[in-house]
């Protein structure tokens, strides 16, 4: 057997298996960068729309779909732990506090001016202001969330947030 003759389709399939390697992990960093993407622009919009529901003048309970399905589908891994993962499941977490005590209070069948007239009759006092402090700190601690640099890709803009008819429809949801 020649050297000669069998050294030149090895190197040739060696080298093009690591090509092909290398080519597979540019296209995987490609999609995984893609799907963070998408996965940022659904969990944004959400924060929006949470922000949009607390401003309203009736109590309502905060959407949490997108951040599930995201959960549910294994997008977490796309995210940084420390930093986004983290003020992600913190923001989350009081959502759904938010949330189970509109519901075991049955505070999302009253307007937020009803509760702030509250004077302890009624309904328990301190659940209310604790309740409406919660609110006032989620619009707080979700708009700097929705306005951290992570959040908001520089390769693609949200789908709607470009459109200039976004804000009107913002303020007719608000309005209702």
């Amino acid at each position: 057997m020649d050297m000669n003759s069998f050294l030149p389709p090895m190197a040739g399939s060696f080298f093009g298996v690591i090509i092909a390697f290398a080519l597979n992990y540019a296209y995987q960093s490609y999609n995984f960068r893609k799907d963070k993407i998408k996965y940022i622009n659904m969990i944004r919009s959400e924060i929006e729309l949470c922000i949009n529901t607390l401003e309203l003048e009736r109590v309502e309970l905060l959407p949490t779909d997108r951040w599930i399905s995201a959960i549910n589908s294994g997008a977490l891994k796309l995210f940084e732990t420390d930093s986004e993962l983290q003020s992600l499941s913190v923001a989350y977490q009081r959502i759904k506090d938010y949330n189970h005590l509109a519901t075991a209070e049955h505070f999302f069948v009253f307007n937020w001016a009803r509760l702030a007239r509250e004077d302890g009759h009624r309904l328990p006092l301190m659940t209310v202001r604790r309740f409406e402090a919660n609110r006032q700190q989620l619009i707080i601690d979700l708009g700097e969330l929705s306005n951290a640099e992570w959040l908001n890709p520089r390769d693609e803009a949200a789908p709607g947030y470009n459109d200039p008819r976004y804000d009107e429809i913002a303020q007719e949801t608000r309005r209702d």
